[in-house]
């Protein structure tokens, strides 16, 4: 996954190809008479799924700071669309029977080729060629290209956030070994695990894989059962949407929280409704099949839909695609493990499954509600900095004010000579520009750095100060 530092645009197109490759795999399979290609087939589909994950980084990094979580929710809008049309396609009078199957097997080469062809006229995104290549040029045209502007005044405020990060950030990618080692940075990555947790032991891969096994439970025929899974897509898709605008709203904290609460609520009334004493009524039996619905409504409008961009907004460049590519590692093993315990489970437990899940819930709600914050329209530096103790927060407000203010550096608590690092991120040379250390405005020796702020002037020299001093006393990077 270490790959994800190199480039975003690249592995996308690399996925693609693969892609194409499983099609043909499972596409074949019939005309080979071979089973094994089928599960090499799918072997090479997860993979892929795995390499996706680089997809929510460039979704938020192409994005303007107040439609990053409309733009992160686009991910799951892609998963629940293409369930949706999967279920059409799926159904016996369409594809799903005998002679078709091998077509649907390739559907997703459609997508894929599209991709193929649109993809190399989009440039990088902003934030990886200013923050990761430097490259200052390049980044204020991708920024054009994506806020569809030719004026660069319209891009300053935005560009110099970037530069402002970019100057920030102590060292290069930073490794999982590195960010456990880090306090603030390991709290932030359990965050991180405990959103995508809340999707996946949240017990809606059950609901998902199954919905045809659970609709059958309320007396539904299989064919009944197959359209009614259709329901599902629909209500999918609509909360999306929903969750999408209210995302841009109300932030990330509320439709989270309300999404796992609901999830909970649900899983509970679903123990009574799918208990083996009870589903001969034909009232629970209708409730039984409201309260699946309904789960999926809160799941999709939470976790499903947040879990995907919110570990983008936690970090900064350097630690961003390591905690992005362990947090889906964490996502698809507890979805392995769900989905491979779920019918044993029932088969020995019955409906109490639900209320295993429901705990999980439970016991995520309460610790995404102590330790996540607020991350809407928020800068990186702001967010990432609620992770550090409170103690040892750096006073954002003070340090905004200072920006403004030129000549105040030297009595600036965050400007005392010989601050060390704390955060485990090694410090880059200091000096001032006589060249020894004292009380001056400083820089690093690093060339790029200097040069990029040798066309920002004095009072980007002051900003890199400052957001250098933060580094140095454990702001996370």
């Amino acid at each position: 996954m270490r790959i994800f530092i190199l480039f975003r645009k690249k592995v996308m197109l690399m996925n693609s190809s693969t892609v194409l490759v499983g099609c043909l795999l499972m596409g074949l399979s019939k005309t080979a008479n071979s089973f094994e290609m089928i599960i090499v087939g799918r072997l090479v589909f997860g993979m892929s799924a795995g390499f996706a994950s680089v997809a929510t980084i460039y979704f938020m990094e192409i994005s303007p700071r107040h439609l990053r979580g409309a733009m992160g929710g686009l991910y799951e809008f892609g998963f629940a669309s293409s369930m949706l049309i999967s279920q059409i396609l799926g159904l016996p009078d369409v594809f799903g029977n005998a002679s078709l199957w091998p077509l649907l097997l390739c559907m997703t080469a459609f997508t894929s080729a599209f991709q193929l062809i649109v993809l190399p006229f989009c440039p990088e995104s902003p934030r990886y060629l200013l923050c990761r290549e430097k490259k200052e040029a390049e980044a204020l045209e991708a920024m054009k290209f994506f806020r569809a502007t030719k004026n660069p005044e319209d891009l300053k405020e935005e560009l110099e956030e970037l530069r402002i990060e970019s100057e920030s950030q102590t060292q290069e990618t930073m490794s999982f070994l590195q960010i456990m080692r880090n306090t603030t940075l390991r709290k932030a990555l359990f965050v991180s695990f405990a959103v995508h947790l809340s999707l996946q032991l949240g017990g809606v891969i059950p609901v998902l894989y199954f919905s045809t096994h659970l609709f059958n439970r309320t007396g539904m025929k299989n064919s009944e059962s197959a359209y009614a899974s259709l329901g599902i897509g629909f209500v999918k898709i609509i909360m999306n949407l929903f969750s999408m605008f209210a995302l841009e709203k109300f932030g990330r904290r509320f439709p989270l929280l309300i999404g796992i609460g609901g999830q909970a609520v649900m899983l509970i009334l679903l123990t009574t409704t799918m208990h083996d004493n009870f589903m001969s009524n034909p009232t629970v039996q209708t409730l039984a099949i409201v309260f699946t619905i309904t789960f999926i409504a809160f799941n999709t409008f939470g976790p499903a839909t947040i879990c995907f961009m919110i570990t983008a907004e936690l970090f900064q460049e350097n630690a961003r695609p390591t905690a992005v590519s362990v947090s889906f590692v964490v996502n698809f093993t507890a979805n392995f493990i769900v989905g491979m315990t779920f019918l044993p489970l029932m088969a020995v437990i019955g409906s109490y499954i639900f209320l295993i899940y429901a705990v999980f819930s439970i016991m995520l709600f309460i610790y995404i509600f102590i330790n996540l914050p607020e991350t809407r329209d928020r800068p990186i530096e702001e967010i990432v900095n609620e992770f550090r103790p409170k103690s040892e927060r750096v006073d954002m407000a003070k340090l905004y004010e200072m920006r403004n203010k030129p000549g105040e550096n030297a009595d600036n608590p965050l400007m005392e000579k010989g601050t060390a690092a704390t955060d485990g991120s090694p410090s880059a040379p200091l000096r001032t520009k006589s060249g020894v250390d004292g009380d001056g405005p400083r820089e690093r020796t690093d060339s790029n750095t200097s040069s990029m702020r040798s066309r920002s002037g004095s009072s980007a020299d002051r900003r890199y100060s400052l957001h250098r001093r933060m580094s140095l006393q454990g702001t996370p990077c």
